[in-house]
């Protein structure tokens, strides 16, 4: 049940689940209606010309580089 007896946390948490779960569907809605007027190629060109700015923030922030310099092949 929502926010049954984990107080505060456990409703925001369930919240966002819910959330993300939403933001999945709607974005393979629309990228699938997308895929099928201007083709999957098109598509995934713009959608990787979206995320490699905002992937490049997020590793400038999370250790200085706009690439992951110190990633490595092995685990």
């Amino acid at each position: 049940m929502l926010g049954d007896t984990r107080g505060a946390g456990g409703v925001i948490g369930e919240l966002a689940a819910l959330g993300t779960a939403c933001s999945w569907v709607v974005t393979s809605l629309a990228f699938s209606q997308a895929g099928k007027r201007v083709g999957s190629f098109q598509v995934n060109y713009v959608r990787f010309f979206f995320a490699l700015p905002m992937l490049c923030v997020a590793t400038f922030l999370e250790g200085g580089w706009l690439v992951p310099v110190d990633a490595s092949g092995h685990s």
